[in-house]
């Protein structure tokens, strides 16, 4: 949440909202997301996809942080 209250200097309040709403719809979609590839594949290349993300995020906020 922090992340999003630097982003937002000043607006403590709209950069918590966003972060609420943010992790609410990341839970609904995520789930399904999940769920229909599951289905269409196996688990175990659910597991692979969400490492690979989890490789991907890292970068990317390594490479936001670095911006500022």
């Amino acid at each position: 949440m922090s992340w999003f209250q630097d982003m937002l200097p000043g607006k403590a309040g709209a950069a918590s909202a966003l972060y609420m709403n943010c992790t609410n719809i990341g839970n609904v979609l995520g789930a399904l997301i999940i769920a229909v590839f599951a289905e269409v594949f196996s688990y175990r290349d659910v597991f692979a996809v969400n490492a690979i993300a989890a490789c991907l995020a890292i970068v990317f906020i390594s490479a936001a942080h670095r911006r500022r």
